[in-house]
């Protein structure tokens, strides 16, 4: 088999196995079917889509080309994520917590904090909890995302919950927007240590219990899981900045803002990625894509 195929077909080989195992997981908790994919069949198929065709292809390169020139990101990645649903590339689906980990080049590769998290568990707490606030998306698990997942959760030394393979595996799907809320759901629900508020918390553990009493929104949610948007891997394969993009329109929102280590990553990994013969680019020349998310220490880095 031709290695540009093989490679397509277990792209969509592993889509269809990710969402069989969510709906078996969801079903299993006699759920609705309704309750668990919430487009009609025809949205389903965007899960194996045929080909992108040239003219939504076309749509779509210049759409993400005027993101990258412009800064213009979040209306602009709504905009993509519209016309492939609207294509059947992307469908939306409601997942449980625990079936979604963090994709690996989440935050320029950071993927998330532990102590983001928990302090993003404090505020959400403070400010009442809004599902319909958060718009997720995310992608199909691949192998790598699962080995970045287990590193990164068993160095949080237990503040990210259970580092366990077979635990960690029931997940397929990652997150590429909403990552640290996510997370704050998987905390909650895996009953890990918390030292800070103790809003929907007992013995300085999170609660489900306690969340019921105090946070029966984000009890419900962490039930029931979000409705994401799921993005096709070929869509993925195909446009391969979308992601960061993505992932950069989550963090443009107020509540998600970029810390200072991550805008550094990404000016590291800019330079590395952008110097030809021991040369290094110019700082002029790769400073308004390294601000284009909009983060707080801007005029810090700005050239004045």
């Amino acid at each position: 088999m031709h290695v540009g195929i093989e490679h397509a077909f277990m792209n969509k080989l592993r889509a269809r196995r990710a969402l069989t195992i969510c709906l078996s997981a969801r079903c299993s908790r006699s759920a609705p079917l309704h309750a668990v994919l919430l487009l009609p069949a025809r949205s389903i198929a965007g899960i194996m889509p045929g080909v992108i065709s040239r003219d939504l292809r076309a749509k779509v390169e210049d759409l993400i080309a005027l993101a990258e020139s412009t800064g213009n990101i979040y209306s602009i990645v709504r905009q993509i994520l519209k016309l492939l649903e609207s294509a059947g590339l992307v469908y939306r689906l409601r997942i449980l917590p625990r079936q979604v980990l963090v994709s690996r080049k989440n935050r320029d590769n950071y993927g998330v904090g532990c102590w983001d998290c928990h302090d993003h568990a404090d505020v959400l707490c403070d400010i009442g909890w809004d599902e319909e606030a958060c718009t997720p998306v995310c992608a199909v698990m691949s192998d790598e995302d699962l080995s970045f997942n287990q590193v990164l959760i068993s160095e949080a030394n237990g503040m990210l919950g259970s580092s366990d393979l077979a635990y960690l595996s029931q997940a397929k799907f990652v997150s590429l927007s909403c990552s640290h809320t996510n997370f704050v759901l998987r905390l909650l629900l895996d009953g890990v240590k918390h030292d800070g508020k103790q809003k929907i918390c007992k013995d300085k553990h999170f609660s489900m219990a306690m969340a019921k009493e105090t946070q029966p929104a984000m009890w419900t949610t962490a039930n029931t899981g979000f409705e994401w948007q799921v993005v096709s891997p070929e869509v993925l394969d195909m446009f391969p900045t979308l992601s960061d993009l993505i992932q950069q329109q989550g963090n443009t929102k107020a509540d998600r803002g970029e810390h200072q280590l991550q805008i550094f990553r990404r000016l590291h990994s800019m330079i590395a990625n952008k110097t030809v013969d021991g040369v290094p680019p110019a700082y002029a020349d790769i400073m308004d894509a390294v601000l284009k998310s909009k983060p707080t220490c801007a005029p810090a880095l700005r050239l004045s």
